[in-house]
């Protein structure tokens, strides 16, 4: 699944568009929650949000920002949660 997720981001990153990779990135995130890597799950997501925000994807903002809480949670990052 990762393998594929990285073959998204790099190909949205050739095409330069900023849906695919906003989709790639959340993705990603998703991947390394569920194999409990919570460090690498916060970068992508960070990502992500940044791209959701920038095209205005409130749905996907809202999303990230519940992944980023729950990663931050896991992390016992509390007070960042």
């Amino acid at each position: 699944m990762n393998k594929l997720s990285k073959l998204h981001l790099a190909l949205a990153d050739e095409t330069h568009s900023l849906k695919q990779k906003d989709s790639a990135l959340g993705n990603l995130g998703s991947a390394y929650r569920s194999l409990r890597q919570y460090q690498k799950t916060l970068q992508y997501h960070e990502r992500h949000l940044a791209i959701a925000q920038q095209i205005g994807d409130r749905w996907g903002e809202s999303q990230t920002l519940s992944n980023l809480a729950e990663a931050l949670i896991k992390l016992e990052q509390y007070s960042d949660a």
